[in-house]
């Protein structure tokens, strides 16, 4: 857990600046999978499915055109919501968040140091909005007191996995996202309990059951395994195509994948360079 309360403070600041700026397009506290809409307003995102690859996505910058441009790679073979976690966090890399938090004194090592969990908390809290995220489960914690499966500040586990799956359905976020956020916000204050949960076999059982009988669409779809990049890709071919850095085998598997026909250009030598070494030898 982070533990430097103006980094945190700040990152609430940060979010509500992004929010005011994106309000007319983007207007909903619950963003869900609209954040790949506002992850593309701001990146050329490539979505591919790599299904025995562990990486959930990451971010690079090439030069295209002259300029420096954002390249966000998302593993589509992942479940939905880690696809929108990962949305979410990638975008807090591109909006500089690290640079924000040093321009407004965090000390720039501890930033180093903590950039991965900065980017999480960003995603956490901007994907579930804090004021709507405590009134969500205090209207939980209410249900569970009535049917006395909680009170007195302790609540029964199945209870728990059961308000963590409805929280992880409305807002399309992973569980653990969930449990770390119960944290933030005072809801849980102990993070080893939390981790106890995490790793626990049986309650990951029970959350998967509990998911299945209450029917959670959105928790059900399947991964969708898409594959694409976006509007952009027109414009990403033919500014690139001199760009002699790709190796000519994975260019060609990658045409195929995305049926892009560049006829017989290819035979100039010209080569594509779409999301850094993901196609480099």
């Amino acid at each position: 857990m982070l533990d430097n309360i103006s980094a945190i403070e700040l990152i609430k600041q940060f979010i509500c600046c992004k929010r005011e700026e994106y309000k007319e397009s983007f207007p909903n506290l619950i963003i869900r999978d609209d954040i790949f809409g506002l992850l593309e307003r701001n990146a050329i995102v490539v979505y591919y499915p790599l299904a025995d690859n562990e990486i959930d996505g990451f971010n690079v910058v090439r030069m295209l055109n002259g300029k420096k441009v954002n390249f966000v790679y998302i593993n589509t073979a992942r479940e939905l919501i880690k696809q929108v976690f990962t949305a979410a966090h990638e975008l807090g890399h591109i909006w500089k968040l690290d640079e924000y938090l040093i321009s407004k004194g965090i000390d720039s090592q501890y930033i180093k140091d903590n950039e991965e969990q900065l980017m999480n908390r960003f995603a956490a809290a901007f994907l579930m909005d804090s004021d709507v995220f405590k009134h969500d489960v205090g209207e939980k914690l209410l249900e569970a007191e009535r049917d006395g499966k909680a009170g007195k500040g302790r609540i029964r586990k199945n209870e728990l996995l059961s308000i963590a799956a409805f929280l992880m359905d409305k807002y399309l976020v992973p569980f653990k996202a969930v449990m770390q956020r119960f944290i933030e916000v005072g809801f849980l204050m102990s993070e080893a309990e939390v981790d106890g949960i995490l790793e626990s076999k049986d309650d990951l059982s029970t959350l998967k059951e509990i998911i299945n009988v209450e029917s959670y669409s959105r928790l059900l779809v399947p991964p969708s395994k898409k594959k694409s990049i976006g509007d952009n890709l027109a414009v990403l071919v033919s500014n690139c195509l001199n760009d002699s850095d790709v190796n000519g085998h994975n260019l060609s598997f990658f045409c195929k994948e995305f049926g892009i026909s560049l006829n017989d250009r290819l035979s100039d030598g010209g080569l594509i360079d779409v999301s850094g070494d993901a196609l480099k030898q």
